[in-house]
């Protein structure tokens, strides 16, 4: 490598200098795994509720939960992004089912974009994407948000126990494995440093005193960087000490139990976690009721948001005045004046934002390279129409409450409140798919995901990426 003295001097005289450019090359092509985890709610938010004063001041808020420091670093928060196939004169659930991750409107047949990820980067993995719920039968066939096929929805596994038993069964914790190139990557680095230790080897016999001296330290330095190399490059892959089989609780709630609604995605978010240090899929849905939520009946105690089915009679939304509330969704139509709805409306909203925290910090607790799963993943915290500060029953397009963590191995930036200025979110689809390398930036590049001739964007927002 040296052809003269002359090189291998000048060399040595920057050797101190060496020690982080090696880091640096040896940290070459180790991208982190792209993963996107959606976690779908319903029903858009009361949004005098939803969204913080500031970004220092989350006092009040549904997402007060969030506040902590270090979720809070990995944390966006999306404002006045609007989902525009909702026209704000048909039906918010239909339109907004449709158009919330299809980019399409009702009788429009499509994929949905987490289907459209794993069909277009195929990833190596044992399961195509784990479509998981909670209390996610929908109403009727409207509802549906994920498709696989155009006219096919995705098949949710609303049974967190089932979907355990169904990916873990017979399952055997991989040793850790290089990532992919990984193991060529690692072929071509050693073979320059085992050049480099050769040349210096070399050298170093013709060498005394100080010259003698600074090479033998780089030599010690190249000579750990050989060493070290095998560990850095397993630390890109998932498959790490965190990778486990995991075994469905021993208490088991009854998956028809909307009153433990909580606890049946903590689960799922449990497998999810598991699933994604293990690398068995990339791509995650956890579906939450549906947009509908006409779910309910009999006397239904429902303590995570502070109400009861059936003995409820202050919310005059429907069934008029005085009578009681016979679904979880009456609450979702909630007007500002009717104040013990608009509680209930607002403690669902922060239940589901404390569950999307919650998500955070599993994924924050499983290392994966130099970082966690959450700082080179992204997931999201979505819904399928937007929200107003006045009444519920309208289902508006707009505000739609949207929460992102995660940074995606530093392509978005984190730890702030962005306001999309009205921007249809079919830009932030857009930039979901520049995330993993399909998108352009420009939206122009890849043609077939959602309804081009909309007139709606699909740019990636630039303020939204590093």
């Amino acid at each position: 490598m040296f052809k003269t003295r002359r090189e291998m001097l000048k060399m040595l005289a920057v050797a101190p200098l060496l020690a982080p450019a090696f880091r640096m090359v040896l940290a070459a092509d180790a991208a982190p795994l792209k993963r996107l985890v959606i976690m779908m709610r319903y029903n858009g938010a009361p949004t005098e509720r939803w969204f913080p004063n500031s970004w220092d001041d989350f006092s009040g808020s549904c997402l007060a939960s969030l506040n902590d420091s270090k979720i809070k670093s990995k944390l966006t928060v999306l404002k006045n992004m609007s989902n525009h196939f909702v026209d704000g004169n048909g039906d918010g659930h239909n339109q907004g089912a449709r158009g919330a991750w299809l980019a399409r409107t009702p009788g429009e047949d499509g994929i949905s974009l987490d289907q459209y990820i794993v069909d277009k980067m195929n990833f190596p993995t044992a399961r195509k994407s784990l479509m998981l719920g909670a209390y996610s039968d929908g109403f009727d066939s409207i509802t549906n948000t994920f498709y696989k096929a155009p006219g096919s929805p995705a098949d949710i596994n609303a049974d967190p126990y089932d979907a355990i038993d169904k990916v873990f069964t017979n399952f055997a914790p991989q040793v850790p494995m290089a990532a992919p190139n990984a193991t060529s990557l690692l072929d071509k680095k050693k073979s320059i440093l085992d050049a480099l230790v050769n040349d210096l080897e070399r050298m170093s016999k013709n060498l005394v005193g100080a010259e003698k001296n600074k090479l033998d330290a780089h030599l010690a330095l190249v000579r750990a960087s050989e060493q070290n190399l095998a560990a850095s490059i397993g630390n890109m892959t998932p498959l790490a000490a965190a990778c486990k089989k995991l075994d469905p609780p021993t208490n088991r709630e009854g998956t028809r139990d909307l009153a433990k609604l909580p606890e049946l995605a903590r689960v799922q978010m449990d497998l999810a976690t598991m699933a994604m240090a293990c690398d068995i899929s990339r791509v995650f849905v956890i579906q939450i009721l549906s947009s509908y939520t006409n779910v309910g009946g009999g006397d239904v105690d429902l303590p995570w948001c502070g109400a009861n089915i059936g003995r409820d009679v202050t919310s005059g939304y429907l069934i008029g005045p005085g009578n009681p509330i016979v679904s979880l969704h009456q609450y979702h139509h909630s007007r500002r004046a009717d104040t013990h709805a608009r509680d209930v409306y607002a403690n669902i909203n922060t239940t589901y934002a404390t569950l999307f925290g919650e998500l955070m910090q599993k994924m924050d607790a499983v290392p994966d390279g130099t970082g966690s799963l959450l700082d080179n993943s992204i997931a999201v915290l979505g819904s399928e129409y937007g929200g107003d500060d006045q009444d519920g029953d309208r289902h508006l397009g707009a505000n739609m409450p949207i929460l992102i963590g995660g940074g995606g191995g530093g392509f978005l930036k984190t730890n702030h409140m962005f306001d999309m200025q009205g921007a249809s979110h079919t830009q932030f689809l857009g930039t979901l798919l520049e995330y993993f390398g399909i998108e352009d930036g420009t939206g122009d590049r890849t043609a077939d995901f959602g309804n081009r001739n909309s007139g709606h964007s699909y740019a990636s927002v630039a303020g939204l990426k590093v």
